[in-house]
């Protein structure tokens, strides 16, 4: 056995040797005469109860997901009360810019919501920026449309590796004369 693999070996024992000890002073804590049943009754229910908290919170992020992207009429809806109220819509720029990437882009995985500019102005949402697909552009053009105070959303995004769709028209104006 040459001296690398015997170095690489006794590493290897030395971890299964650690990961027994740990595991002998666990099973040693749990099974305790004094107080191990107390011990696995405590780590059940703390596993219980983070079990159901993990699956409620996937339970909201489904149903938010489907109410916010995927069904316009929440919205319009929404718009469609505040109005009857008599309730302004009007944010300033900064205001509806942050309304928008909290509201809107929130949702989004963290990579995706840091391609994504946003800016307003007068109520109208220009979204920048380089993401992934097609799907992704209309689902986070829908998005931001619902939300409050956004009268027109002006949609420049584009898939990777695609010129944004505001340089592609001056390409071909450019390129028609």
């Amino acid at each position: 056995m040459s001296p690398l693999a015997h170095a690489a070996h006794t590493v290897q024992l030395a971890a299964v040797a650690a990961g027994a000890s740990v595991g002998g002073a666990a099973i040693e804590y749990l099974l305790d005469p004094d107080r191990g049943h107390a011990r696995r009754v405590r780590l059940r229910d703390g596993l219980r109860s983070r079990s159901r908290a993990l699956i409620a919170e996937k339970e909201r992020s489904a149903f938010r997901a489907f109410h916010h992207a995927l069904d316009p009429r929440v919205g319009e809806l929404r718009r469609s009360v505040a109005h009857l109220r008599g309730q302004s819509e009007r944010y300033d720029d900064v205001t509806l810019a942050q309304k928008v990437r909290s509201e809107a882009l929130g949702r989004l995985d963290k990579d995706l919501r840091g391609r994504v500019s946003v800016d307003a102005t007068s109520g109208v949402v220009n979204l920048r920026g380089e993401i992934d697909s097609e799907h992704d552009r209309s689902i986070i053009a829908a998005a931001v449309a619902r939300v409050e105070g956004v009268e027109r959303v002006v949609n420049l995004l584009h898939a990777s590796g695609e010129d944004a769709p505001n340089k592609s028209a001056v390409r071909h104006l450019h390129e028609a004369s």
